[in-house]
């Protein structure tokens, strides 16, 4: 992850903040996670996009420092 992009594939967010990707969508489903906060669609154009999750909201919704 770059300073200037915090922005980061599912991949890289469940290896930094050490969790599964089913821990991951769980915590979305639960709302905890909001689309437009913490995760965007990497191709807005497309129904099924991958998603880019901001690591630092991230943290901060799961109560941890960032």
């Amino acid at each position: 992850m770059s300073p200037s992009n915090p922005w980061l594939t599912t991949e890289e967010l469940c290896a930094q903040l050490a969790i599964s990707r089913s821990t991951l969508f769980a915590l979305k489903r639960s709302g905890l996670l909001k689309p437009g906060r913490h995760l965007v669609p990497k191709n807005p154009g497309c129904r099924r996009s991958d998603l880019l999750w901001h690591l630092h909201r991230c943290e901060l919704a799961l109560g941890r420092q960032p």
